[in-house]
């Protein structure tokens, strides 16, 4: 508790404002059950730490099972918000994750099938700039975390809310972005539920 009061001061201290204002509750929030704006304006990255804390605990009982306990900190570490989001990335869009091994392989075959719209466009989605996000996060020099993530946090959010299904399932694939924009024509009727 004292340290997290300490930590609360320093960040108060270097942020200002921002600081107060990220914490506090007001009269312009969101109602209940809203999205939150992708990224709050925060000097430092204190604002979008804890943004992208936030969002990454709703991922706890899925893909973060591991950072469950965790994520329910009020006052993470940048490294740990760094660490989840990796791990998550690595489950959702790394080789063999989600999109680049589940939905090709096990849902539309395309192992004998390649040549089908829906596989072309995931062959042909640029998974490597994602690939290359966790790997300049893995190489993050300690101390640099919450400049990194004030750097690349509305990338990160992006990624959120394009790739990353609210659960592992045929249902959660149709929610993302990315299927109603790339795959949702191409695979029309034929996906449903019942595939899996």
């Amino acid at each position: 508790m004292g340290l997290n009061l300490v930590r609360s001061f320093a960040l108060a201290a270097i942020l200002g404002g921002s600081f107060t204002a990220a914490c506090s509750k007001s009269e312009s929030a969101p109602p209940a059950g809203a999205e939150e704006p992708a990224m709050a304006a925060g000097v430092g990255g204190g604002s979008n730490t804890l943004g992208l804390w936030k969002r990454l605990g709703n991922y706890g009982d899925e893909y973060l099972r591991a950072w469950k306990s965790s994520l329910a900190d009020p006052d993470p570490a940048p490294r740990d918000v760094l660490d989840a989001f990796n791990e998550l990335a690595y489950a959702v869009t790394g080789p063999r994750g989600f999109w680049r091994d589940t939905v090709p392989n096990k849902w539309l075959g395309c192992a004998s099938d390649a040549g089908a719209p829906a596989c072309k466009t995931l062959t042909a989605n640029d998974w490597a700039s994602w690939d290359k996000l966790q790997e300049e996060i893995g190489n993050v020099p300690s101390g640099q975390e919450a400049a990194f993530i004030a750097k690349n946090g509305k990338r990160m959010m992006a990624y959120l809310d394009t790739y990353v299904p609210e659960a592992p399932s045929m249902s959660g694939m149709k929610q993302t972005a990315f299927f109603k924009a790339e795959l949702a024509e191409k695979m029309g009727a034929t996906a449903s539920d019942d595939d899996l």
